[in-house]
């Protein structure tokens, strides 16, 4: 107390193995911060304080803001290179832009609604619900494209034109309701873990596949019935 700070001569062997540095000159000091630093205001803030210290300074709390961006820049680019893959494949299918368009509405709106409900209630992607972004490009993709094609294969029937539309809701687009509850069970499993991480991630994916699934039976119908696509 009175030197006003430490020497490596000052700890016992047991602490000096692990806080000493090997030529005995240093000594490793350990600071931890007050508040959870997995939060990104109180991390930042811990990082500039360590750094105006030693511009040296590693640990946990001052690479964990850092690294959580790495991760969500990495996701968003893979939801867009996926994205981009998608339309591709999806023109490929149709052998046609517009139809590839269509079966893209879906999932389009259903993400405009998602980050609409985010933004409502305070969510924001992190490290642990970052990945719902492409997972909900390929689940809520399927819902589109197979809605398009029930209705080119019902689009030349001989049925009046008033019930094609009643054809391809109820039929393809029951089929694509039970599956999409079913994954959303599934995750719903998840939303209710105890883990933040694993109920973040739950959470999102059921909002955007269930964003995605109104999309499907309610914005995707109506766009094909003002195109007259089906009545």
């Amino acid at each position: 107390a009175e030197r006003g700070h430490y020497e490596p001569s000052d700890l016992p062997p047991l602490f000096a193995r692990r806080y000493v540095s090997k030529d005995g000159q240093l000594l490793a000091l350990y600071a931890v911060p007050a508040g959870r630093f997995w939060e990104r205001d109180v991390a930042e803030r811990f990082r500039l304080d360590m750094v105006a210290i030693d511009p040296k300074v590693s640990g946990l709390a001052t690479v964990h803001v850092r690294h959580g961006e790495i991760v969500i820049e990495g996701f968003q680019r893979a939801a867009v290179m996926a994205a981009v893959l998608v339309v591709l494949i999806l023109a490929i299918d149709f052998r046609s832009l517009k139809d590839a368009g269509l079966a893209l509405v879906p999932t389009a709106i259903g993400w405009l609604w998602m980050t609409g409900i985010m933004a409502l209630f305070g969510i924001r992607f992190d490290v642990a619900n970052v990945v719902s972004m492409p997972l909900v490009l390929g689940i809520g993709i399927a819902f589109g494209v197979h809605m398009m094609h029930r209705c080119r294969e019902v689009e030349h029937d001989d049925e009046p034109l008033e019930g094609r539309l009643d054809t391809v809701i109820r039929g393809t687009g029951g089929a694509i309701a039970v599956a999409a509850l079913t994954t959303i069970v599934g995750f719903g499993g998840l939303a209710v873990s105890a883990h933040g991480g694993m109920k973040s991630f739950g959470s999102l994916m059921m909002i955007g596949i269930s964003t995605c699934l109104v999309a499907t039976l309610v914005v995707l119908p109506a766009v094909l019935l003002v195109i007259r696509r089906v009545r």
